[in-house]
């Protein structure tokens, strides 16, 4: 009966320590693998910090990239609007002197046709007084009792009153045409600022 008993033991011991090995080796096998998925979870954290770090990285120089963007597009805007400003004053400023030019011309030529017109006046004038003195002259000779010799006659006298209101007369036409067309003219660059 000892033999049964013992070789049981035996064959039990022996189990047992089998069994106590592969649980050992089991153990030693589960250390393995956790201590490898630690490893493989601390690669994945340093990798996973690596990458958030990376990110925030670039959303900052994103959103300092994107500030800076409106920034430009602001400043151009305004740099834009000041453009407009200044061209508005510039056509103004070409508007007016154009104007003045204009009007400067206009007074040019009316103080041209006051002064022709003045000239003439002078002239008439003074040829209305050699008339006069020549008929004074005729009539105090007439009222002596003699006759002058040389004597202009009254057709020569009209003839050449004629002449000179004919020639003076066209002078103000021709005057009038060209004082017409500068206004037609100034007339025209005023349109065409205006549609500009």
């Amino acid at each position: 009966m000892n033999n049964p008993i013992k070789q049981f033991e035996k064959n039990t011991n022996q189990k047992l320590k089998e069994f106590d090995g592969r649980i050992k080796t089991s153990f030693i096998l589960i250390r393995q693998d956790l201590d490898e998925m630690q490893n493989t979870i601390n690669a994945m954290r340093k990798y996973l910090k690596k990458k958030d770090k990376e990110h925030t990285a670039t959303k900052k120089s994103d959103d300092k990239t994107r500030e800076e963007f409106v920034k430009d597009v602001d400043e151009f805007t305004q740099n834009i609007k000041q453009l407009k400003k200044g061209l508005d004053a510039v056509r103004k400023l070409k508007r007016e002197v154009v104007v003045r030019k204009d009007l400067a011309k206009i007074e040019e030529r009316i103080k041209t046709l006051f002064r022709n017109d003045l000239e003439d006046y002078k002239y008439e004038n003074k040829q209305l007084k050699v008339n006069q003195k020549e008929l004074e002259k005729r009539i105090i000779a007439l009222e002596n009792g003699y006759v002058k010799t040389k004597k202009p006659s009254r057709f020569q006298i009209l003839e050449t009153l004629k002449s000179a209101n004919k020639s003076k007369q066209e002078i103000l036409n021709e005057d009038n045409i060209e004082e017409k067309m500068e206004l037609s003219k100034i007339k025209d660059n005023m349109l065409n600022e205006k549609e500009i």
